[in-house]
């Protein structure tokens, strides 16, 4: 029975591969099996073609009105009653008790336990945590109430769920009633690789600020082009780049790139004095913690997972959700250099000892051994042993 099922939906980060090496490394003589259902559902156009009727009729009248926009079919696509249902009846099928030592799953959309067998989840949100970020529009990441109901039976089903930031721990508890002995707030890893020695003040007084993010509203870019803007009649020589999205920015200063390759986002970290991406809805932010490892202060805006590794005052600072606390920020940081320098140093050391994939992975194979039955266990010692 030395077997893993791991189910997946695309790369969700690029942290499936990370957490597949991690398992393949903890469960040695374990065969792991990966079902990736995007790949799936692919093959099914008859389960599609009926998808697309479910998703008028959830969420039609939130596009109809404007409550919702053409990008967001993707994500509310996978999020219909039907497809959640359909989907857990394959996997019941497919999952024999016995067959699999345990099953596991990253992201929290659909309901992929099978009864009689061990069950983890692994992911970075829930549906109703989105009512806990202020000022956003909520309609534009609600869920229809159908699938609301059936998003409880995730959680309910796992052996142990986990999750990326303290917000979806509350959340599970207080929106959920998911019992605190079943939640394990294990972060994520990171994707990059820096090996750079700690830089000299120099860097930080040349006053380069850096954004990196796709999702130019979410990530609040718009908030930090005014904050910017205010500090610029103290701060002339200061500089703020714009990676990864493109907006239609008209002010001196101020650089847009645009979205680059992965291997190509290095250098603007290295050329950077600080980093701010005022995020008004994070379930974790990862680039926060790529921007911690090459020695970068951060400025974040005080919700979501931020404040689980943004420690204001200690490697960054976090503010309110509003301009002039952001612009406040980045000018006490844009006067002194030195503080931006102790930030830094102070970031990378806490993103490399407790954000690396090994450190993740260790605590999250730990849990899974001890919630497992403890025949079970034996077969994983055994497997050890070979």
């Amino acid at each position: 029975m030395n077997r893993i099922l791991f189910i997946k939906k695309g790369k969700f980060s690029n942290a499936n591969a990370k957490v597949i090496r991690q398992l393949n490394l903890h469960f040695k003589g374990h065969s792991i099996e990966v079902l990736d259902l995007e790949a799936y559902l692919n093959k099914k156009p008859i389960v599609l073609i009926i998808n697309i009727f479910f998703t008028i009729k959830e969420y039609g009248l939130d596009f109809l009105s404007g409550k919702k926009h053409k990008d967001d079919i993707k994500k509310v696509f996978f999020c219909t009653t039907f497809l959640f249902k359909h989907i857990k009846k394959v996997l019941e099928k497919k999952v024999m008790p016995g067959y699999y030592t345990f099953t596991f799953q990253t992201q929290s959309m659909h309901d992929c336990s099978s009864p009689g067998t061990p069950h983890f989840v692994y992911t970075d949100h829930t549906a109703l945590a989105n009512y806990h970020y202020p000022d956003i529009s909520i309609k534009k990441y609600e869920k229809s109430p159908g699938y609301i109901k059936l998003e409880q039976t995730v959680y309910k089903n796992a052996t142990k769920v986990f999750v990326f930031g303290g917000q979806v721990a509350r959340s599970l508890v207080d929106d959920y009633q998911l019992p605190k002995n079943k939640i394990a707030c294990v972060g994520a890893g990171y994707n990059v690789q820096v090996s750079s020695p700690p830089a000299d003040e120099a860097r930080y007084a040349r006053k380069e600020i850096l954004f990196v993010g796709i999702e130019w509203e979410r990530k609040g870019g718009p908030m930090l082009v005014e904050a910017f803007q205010r500090i610029l009649p103290k701060h002339p020589d200061a500089q703020l780049t714009i990676v990864g999205s493109s907006p239609k920015v008209t002010l001196s200063n101020c650089t847009v790139v645009g979205r680059v390759p992965l291997s190509e986002v290095s250098k603007y970290f290295e050329q950077a004095s600080i980093f701010c991406m005022p995020s008004v809805r994070e379930p974790f932010g990862i680039v926060y913690i790529e921007a911690m490892l090459y020695r970068l202060p951060v400025v974040a805006l005080n919700l979501g997972a931020t404040p689980d590794f943004i420690q204001s005052g200690v490697n960054g600072l976090l503010v309110e959700n509003n301009v002039e606390d952001l612009a406040n920020a980045l000018d006490q940081l844009l006067q002194s250099p030195s503080q931006c320098q102790a930030f830094g140093e102070q970031g990378y050391q806490i993103a490399h000892k407790r954000y690396s994939w090994d450190y993740i992975g260790d605590t999250i194979c730990s849990e899974i051994k001890s919630a497992l039955p403890v025949t079970h266990k034996n077969e994983i010692h055994r497997g050890k042993q070979g």
